[in-house]
């Protein structure tokens, strides 16, 4: 659906230009070449957004172990349209984020709907801090 509206964009855009034509008779021919430098800016800053600067959207959450447990399970539902690509779990000695290291839940729950996650983890000790970081599509 975004391309769609980033496509119907650019007739519109050739609209501006074309009032830009109407324009240039009672102002003159340097308003049409204004018209196209505007043209140009906004389709260099399309590009620049759409493919330079396009990067990773992310969201974490973060909880801290507070005692030894046999099993954690956690669910996270996505914000509706929001739908995840793809997540991982992150384990640090709380207080000491430099101590990170990527850790593999026991069991993910995989189904066909891309806007939940849910995961458990066994043999949880204390003293640790978890952050969940998921990436959307």
């Amino acid at each position: 659906m975004n391309s769609v509206k980033v496509a119907m964009g650019f007739p519109m855009l050739a609209t501006v230009v074309w009032l830009f034509n109407i324009a240039s008779s009672h102002y003159g021919k340097n308003v049409l070449w204004l018209g196209i430098f505007l043209v140009v800016v906004a389709l260099a800053a399309w590009v620049f957004g759409e493919f330079v600067q396009r990067g990773e959207i992310s969201t974490s959450i973060s909880f801290r172990s507070e005692f030894d447990t046999g099993e954690v399970s956690r669910w996270f539902l996505m914000p509706r349209g929001k739908e995840y690509r793809s997540f991982q779990i992150v384990r640090h000695e709380t207080g000491k984020p430099g101590t990170g290291e990527v850790v593999t839940g026991l069991t993910e729950y995989l189904t066909d709907d891309p806007s939940l996650i849910a995961f458990k983890l066994a043999s949880v000790k204390a003293g640790y801090t978890f952050e969940v970081a998921w990436f959307y599509k």
